[in-house]
């Protein structure tokens, strides 16, 4: 799958503040399907 341009953008984003992150392996909405559950806070 291809990364969209908004994709590519925020990880270049990142990277230019030497912020090493992952950002997800797909696209989804964030409020229904978590990507990254160790993040999340109760």
């Amino acid at each position: 799958m291809e990364k969209s341009t908004t994709s590519r953008l925020a990880i270049m984003n990142l990277a230019i503040r030497g912020i090493e992150s992952t950002i997800g392996k797909e696209q989804a909405d964030t409020f229904r399907h978590v990507q990254q559950p160790d993040l999340v806070t109760t």
